[in-house]
């Protein structure tokens, strides 16, 4: 047994994904540059993630962590977008969070509905990338 069951877990994942993408012909650059950034973001975010459970950190905790890191990718994508305008970037940033909420639950509904899987941990049911 591996002593990280949930990082082994995550990159398996994640090489699931990558392979899937890379049978998929791209519609253009903007296609595999965006698959390229959706697996590269959602790779830091599950392996940190996976890394914060094999070292036993709490579940409240490892979420706090996470919606840190991803308030700070969003808001630095927000003030890169706006030059470091405070106020520009606060107006991005609404529209930003309002899209990302809408993306996160159409992925949420295709994980359940398409039933995306892949190797899992034996504390986890399913593995998503």
């Amino acid at each position: 047994m591996s002593i990280t069951p949930h990082r082994d877990a995550a990159a398996a994942t994640v090489a699931a994904t990558r392979r899937h993408f890379a049978q998929q012909e791209p519609a253009d650059a903007s296609v595999m540059i965006a698959r390229r950034m959706d697996v590269d973001v959602t790779e830091a975010a599950i392996l940190g993630y996976a890394d914060l459970r094999d070292i036993g950190v709490a579940q409240a905790r490892r979420m706090s962590i996470a919606a840190r890191v991803a308030a700070s990718a969003v808001a630095s994508l927000a003030t890169t977008v706006c030059g470091g305008h405070q106020t520009a970037s606060r107006a991005v940033l609404e529209i930003l969070l309002s899209e990302i909420r809408e993306h996160a639950l159409d992925r949420i509904t295709k994980v359940e509905s398409e039933g995306i899987s892949a190797p899992v941990a034996s504390s986890q049911t399913r593995g998503h990338a």
